[in-house]
């Protein structure tokens, strides 16, 4: 089945999802919404959730959703490097491949002449590697002003995480060529600290978009290795983990925000507005475990002993 009501530009979205029915549907309004002309397909890890099930049933009547067999999982994330291999072996050569979570949305209008910038980048040989087309999470760019570099010939900041197991060269969120992966005979290792290293040996340092377009929801619970231990649902408890999405910036916001100064970063808590009111408060939080660090200890016992018992 093709996804033949949203295609026409050179983009295709390759959203990875399980057991996150709510955030998936709203992904996918998202992308509706602020990408219409482009083609999405779902690559599902086989959730048992019955209205994620419900979700994916709906959304299969205009997009493709794919799902691997029952027995195909791996490592910390689940089936997601196999999903990643099969999505990406399904692209066309000259279209970019972006690739988003369940727990993602777009943020703003994309505007067809940055899709003609990107490719440029590729078809002229200027960008050979990943490019980060998400919004920084103000906790994760534990970075001074002196790590951050913006190249401007091809509107990208580069930031220094040359010391971190991923982020520099990878990122399990991404843009890219799909020739660029083929011609790299590309295969995704299980961990994303394979994959970063994957992309030191093969490709230039990943770009983070000068105008990123899509971000990460804050406050959202979370899945590792299609399991939430007991300490993850205690953390998600005390945190208020939960739905918290953004509003999408009008045409006016959008091009505001793509005029800015490249001085300004583009920072989520800086540029972006949650849709209601809430008590989450910032900087916000990705991870539920994220500075918990008893419960992150317990967190591991609790599936190093799953992995025990064979559960």
């Amino acid at each position: 089945m093709t996804d033949s009501k949203h295609t026409g530009w050179p983009l295709h979205f390759l959203v990875f999802s399980f057991n996150r029915g709510e955030f998936l549907a709203h992904c996918i309004k998202s992308i509706r919404r602020c990408a219409p002309h482009c083609a999405i397909t779902i690559h599902d890890d086989n959730s048992n959730d019955p209205l994620t099930r419900q979700v994916l049933a709906e959304l299969a009547a205009d997009v493709t959703v794919v799902q691997p067999e029952a027995d195909d999982t791996d490592g910390k994330h689940g089936g997601l490097y196999g999903n990643m291999q099969r999505a990406c072996a399904a692209v066309d050569d000259n279209t970019l491949i972006c690739t988003l979570q369940d727990d993602m949305q777009l943020v703003r209008p994309l505007q067809r002449a940055e899709l003609d910038q990107w490719q440029a980048l590729y078809n002229s040989g200027q960008h050979k590697g990943f490019l980060q087309p998400a919004f920084l999470k103000s906790l994760g760019i534990k970075t001074g002003p002196d790590d951050v570099s913006f190249e401007q010939k091809k509107q990208v900041y580069l930031i220094n995480r040359q010391q971190r197991s991923a982020g520099a060269w990878y990122s399990d969120v991404f843009m890219i060529q799909a020739q660029l992966l083929r011609k790299h005979k590309w295969q995704f290792a299980y961990r994303e600290s394979g994959n970063e290293q994957q992309a030191r040996q093969h490709f230039e340092q990943m770009g983070y978009l000068r105008n990123p377009f899509v971000a990460w929801l804050p406050g959202a619970p979370a899945w590792r290795g299609k399991r939430r231990t007991l300490a993850m649902a205690l953390a998600e408890r005390k945190r208020r983990c939960g739905f918290y999405p953004f509003s999408i910036m009008s045409d006016e916001q959008g091009a505001a925000f793509c005029q800015r100064s490249a001085e300004q970063l583009p920072i989520a808590e800086d540029w972006l507005s949650l849709q209601t009111d809430t008590a989450l408060a910032k900087p916000w939080f990705y991870y539920p475990l994220q500075d918990r660090r008893a419960l992150k200890l317990a967190n591991r016992l609790e599936l190093q002993l799953g992995k025990l018992i064979g559960r």
